[in-house]
């Protein structure tokens, strides 16, 4: 592990909403704390914010096909914090 990552505690769960423009509409405290980013820093932003550039993009591919048929979309994925660090 690098200074620039970290893990997240085992009871950690990172959620997010997104609208079909991809702007984010909520992010729970999880998503504020390793994201660390405040509400009104992600709010009605596109979600590609948080984006590890290391994720590919087939991945985000299938979500918003999740997302265009009305179904929820759960994934492991690899973010970016605010500062930069990988989480």
């Amino acid at each position: 592990m690098s200074v620039n990552e970290f893990f997240l505690k085992d009871d950690t769960l990172i959620t997010s909403k997104t609208d079909l423009k991809g702007r984010i509409t909520y992010g729970n405290e999880d998503f504020i704390h390793y994201g660390e980013y405040k509400e009104e820093d992600f709010l009605n932003k596109p979600h590609n914010l948080v984006r590890h550039p290391k994720m590919p993009k087939t991945a985000f591919k299938l979500l918003w096909d999740f997302l265009k048929e009305k179904k929820e979309f759960f994934a492991f994925v690899c973010n970016l914090s605010k500062s930069g660090k990988t989480y």
